[in-house]
């Protein structure tokens, strides 16, 4: 919960520092208190790097939470905590005595396993359907994180100059179209802190009841239904500005600004849903052991970093490919819907038989 709140004041903080001269201009425009050297346009480096605030305000707060972590953060693991008072600089380590051949035999039979051994611990048949889970879930929804904002940010244009080939016609067909919504970086920033804020009430006050009475699993798949339907019509939302610079008046905005609710709605509802369910499903397929949850929240937090990166990379490189040849909705259509469609489908056929199956005492 803290850290999606973290997520929505970054995304609003982001639109809000973006191309600040124009945001405001009575502070960086060229009449603005700190345009010191009195620019004609406005804050010179601001003019040029538009885009610069933001990342120099995300540096001094990355800068601010390194000298938390390293002045006041405690460490978890106890062979590498310092002592108490500070006055320890270098990780605790266990000492023997070389002349007790049977303890040295022993210290290092008791070795912690490795890293690999750990991960191939936690494989087990209960562990595997949510792992592979979360991977395909984090997959899709990091890519639709990453393509959304390019998407409708991208100017609305009856045709693109980036089209490759020069037999593609100028008036858009079922599956053949491009460009965006030409909204401002504030105008997005600001809509999706406020659907993030949304599914953050959701999750506190809504998620908990919807769990009692649909259980942990039949929720997952329902918000596994929503994603392929959200990624089908997405690109559709270009067709609200199609052929209009500028919509800004008529019934064409209203519309356009509906749409755009309805798709982010439903991602941003189906994210409430979907992610605590995962993390539930992926806890309970752990034994109750000592330190086996810990591996297979470790193992889980793996899989779903590693997912994180592969998504935006795929699905930009097929956007970008799609914008090409004038299908935006390349990535859409081909990539994010299969892998939602994939990941429904595996859920229904593997996962909810292994959460029907009963749990051995041993592991209770």
């Amino acid at each position: 919960m803290v850290s999606n709140l973290g997520m929505v004041a970054g995304l609003a903080m982001g639109g809000l520092l973006a191309e600040p001269v124009k945001a405001f201009p009575g502070l960086f425009g060229a009449e603005g208190a700190c345009n010191w050297n009195e620019s004609k346009e406005g804050v010179r480096w601001m003019v040029e790097y538009p885009f610069a605030l933001p990342s120099v305000v995300n540096a001094m707060l990355i800068g601010v939470v390194a000298a938390v972590t390293t002045g006041w953060l405690r460490e978890t693991m106890p062979e590498q905590d310092q002592a108490e008072d500070g006055t320890g600089y270098f990780p605790q380590r266990p000492y023997i005595l070389l002349s007790n051949t049977s303890t040295i035999l022993s210290f290092h039979r008791t070795e912690k396993p490795t890293l690999i051994s750990s991960i191939l611990s936690t494989l087990t048949t209960r562990t595997l359907p949510p792992l592979i889970s979360s991977f395909l879930l984090t997959l899709h929804t990091s890519a639709f994180t990453f393509i959304l904002p390019l998407h409708i940010s991208t100017p609305s244009s009856p045709y693109s100059p980036l089209l490759s080939n020069s037999f593609h016609s100028l008036v858009p067909t079922l599956f053949r179209f491009t460009g965006g919504l030409s909204l401002s970086p504030l105008m997005i920033s600001l809509y999706l802190s406020l659907f993030g804020l949304l599914g953050l009430l959701f999750r506190g006050f809504i998620y908990p009841r919807w769990q009692n009475r649909l259980s942990t699993v039949g929720l997952f798949e329902l918000s596994l239904a929503i994603f392929p339907f959200v990624y089908l019509v997405t690109p559709y939302l270009s067709l609200f500005s199609w052929g209009h610079q500028d919509t800004t008046e008529g019934c064409a905005e209203i519309w356009k600004w509906i749409a755009l609710g309805v798709v982010i709605g439903g991602q941003t509802l189906a994210m409430t849903m979907a992610v605590p369910s995962a993390e539930v499903l992926l806890a309970e397929s752990a034994s109750s052991e000592e330190g086996v949850q810990e591996k297979v929240q470790v193992v889980g937090n793996m899989v779903t970093s590693l997912a994180s990166v592969v998504g935006p990379v795929v699905g930009g490189v097929a956007y970008a490919k799609g914008v090409r040849e004038g299908v935006v909705g390349a990535a859409w259509w081909f990539y994010l819907a299969v892998v939602a469609i994939a990941a429904a489908g595996w859920c229904i056929c593997f996962q909810g038989r292994v959460y029907e199956e009963p749990v051995d005492d041993e592991k209770r």
